[in-house]
């Protein structure tokens, strides 16, 4: 009984040890209104108006259950930041950064991005996209 009891917990911790850790909250997120744009606007060096091409969805099943997007974001039109930067920039969906999901590339975004430093093979890195609503009159 005491062997089967020490191999149990051994085994929990030698599982958890290879765990991954969780992910930090979004960059935008504060606890009271989940996406705060104040915030988000604050952290991001550039926000842009424009819209995706390029769409390819990679979904993974169980364990992880994630679509691993990558899409290229179109500037139509820069409102903060952004005025040497290229006009599109490609972006991949990774577990924690670019954690969110490209579900359909139809219609205009917005969203607030990251300088991408000048290193070799670091991608861009965005805090938050949204679907503009087209508003019809």
């Amino acid at each position: 009984m005491k062997r089967l009891l020490l191999t149990a917990l051994l085994g929990f911790f030698a599982c958890s040890a290879f765990a991954t850790p969780p992910c930090p909250p979004p960059p935008c997120w504060t606890p009271k209104t989940q996406f705060d744009p104040v915030v988000c606007d604050a952290k991001a060096d550039w926000v842009a108006i424009g819209h995706v091409t390029k769409l390819v969805h990679h979904p993974t099943g169980y364990p992880l259950l994630k679509d691993f997007t990558e899409f290229t974001f179109v500037v139509e039109r820069w409102i903060k930041g952004g005025d040497k930067l290229p006009r599109e920039i490609a972006f991949k969906t990774q577990w924690c950064r670019n954690g969110d999901e490209m579900r359909d590339d139809t219609g205009t975004f917005k969203f607030w991005g990251k300088n991408k430093p000048d290193i070799v093979n670091v991608e861009w890195e965005f805090l938050h996209f949204e679907k503009i609503e087209d508003v019809k009159k």
